[in-house]
């Protein structure tokens, strides 16, 4: 009589089938919820012609879709009735008019990313559930970049200085920092997350090969990126619980000494940004970023523990619940934030929070 091996029979609710779908329902969701949160109205016919970057890029067979952002340094849609083959078509039109430079997610079918000869950066996704895709297309970084001294000022003294003087300042408030820097290499950016992580920013750290995300010891949250075509992206957070002090009255010094250094230490190109509530990033909308990014966080590391589990661990099933408890949380934070609009820091760091979690979600299937 032949041996026979007995293997072990998972339950339904932990067979792989069952979690993934959950998960991939969960995902499916969130994802509806952020379009819902940065989307205007129902679809509608775009005339392509009005459209201020509109000649920047091939026109799409079907109009049917949103303009979220049109002006002269951003184009953003949501072109519906999109099907994958429509996508991939359009991908392969952006590359036949010259969107090959520094090209990112060529391997993935539902995202590419590249810059032209002139540096405009064309992002392009598709959401196979919806079938709609999302074009977002910024003028080039260097078009508003001069040189520069880097501000001495408290969020700019936590960073070492680029080595690079050529940039633009898209934020330098005492909340929140962002800048790009020109001029800079791909080694030029390795250096900077080295002396970064020097000056203190290694907890919660994540490093993928042209980005880098991490928080110092007061819970300041960096995140630095290599943008193609030699710039460099920098954006600093101070932790929002911090913050709240600003709106209080003046006991404090502090607060205060802040924001008086900040204006004397800004750009010019920075001053009439960041002195408006108009390019802040709202509280609201800044825990609903982040909830979705820990939500993501966890359900990578989820999954990995499932692959590496044999089907029997009873720990799963209790982490599952956990995690569905943390979407719920995910949801709330998404409906507190009740703003149908983001400027553009709020767009900027949407934008990071997104590419993070593409990295992310791209380095677990490696």
């Amino acid at each position: 009589m032949e041996n026979s091996t007995t293997q072990t029979k998972k339950p339904f609710y932990k067979s792989a089938w069952f979690i993934i779908l959950s998960i991939l329902v969960a995902v499916i969701l969130i994802a509806i919820i952020i379009f819902s949160a940065v989307t205007v109205g129902g679809g509608n016919k775009i005339n392509w012609s009005e459209l201020e970057l509109g000649d920047k890029l091939p026109v799409p067979k079907k109009l049917n879709g949103e303009v979220l952002l049109d002006n002269s340094e951003s184009l953003s849609l949501t072109m519906y009735k999109v099907s994958e083959k429509d996508f991939k078509d359009y991908v392969k039109e952006c590359k036949n008019a010259g969107y090959t430079v520094d090209i990112a997610y060529e391997s993935l079918s539902s995202m590419y990313e590249a810059f032209n000869d002139e540096g405009y950066n064309l992002y392009l996704s598709y959401y196979s559930s919806e079938e709609s895709m999302r074009i977002d297309l910024t003028e080039p970084a260097t078009a508003k970049m001069k040189e520069f001294e880097w501000p001495d000022n408290d969020l700019c003294s936590l960073l070492p200085t680029p080595k690079s003087n050529f940039g633009y300042f898209n934020s330098n408030s005492s909340n929140y920092l962002s800048v790009s820097i020109g001029n800079t290499t791909v080694e030029d950016y390795e250096d900077y997350v080295k002396a970064c992580q020097d000056k203190g920013f290694n907890v919660d750290y994540y490093s993928s090969d042209n980005s880098f995300s991490a928080k110092n010891s007061n819970g300041y949250s960096l995140y630095v990126k290599y943008a193609g075509v030699n710039v460099m992206d920098i954006t600093l957070n101070k932790p929002y619980e911090d913050t709240d002090s600003n709106n209080d009255d003046n006991n404090t010094s502090k607060p205060s000494t802040v924001e008086e250094k900040t204006e004397e230490t800004q750009t010019p190109e920075s001053d009439n940004n960041s002195s408006s509530n108009d390019n802040k990033l709202s509280k609201d909308f800044k825990e609903a970023m982040d909830s979705y990014e820990d939500f993501m966080d966890d359900y990578i590391d989820f999954m990995e523990k499932y692959q590496d589990s044999d089907g029997t661990d009873l720990s799963l099933l209790t982490e599952y619940t956990e995690y569905m408890n943390k979407y719920n949380q995910v949801c709330e934070d998404f409906k507190a934030w009740d703003s149908s609009d983001m400027n553009s820091a709020e767009a900027a760091y949407y934008l990071e929070v997104q590419t993070r979690v593409n990295q992310k979600l791209l380095n677990s299937l490696e």
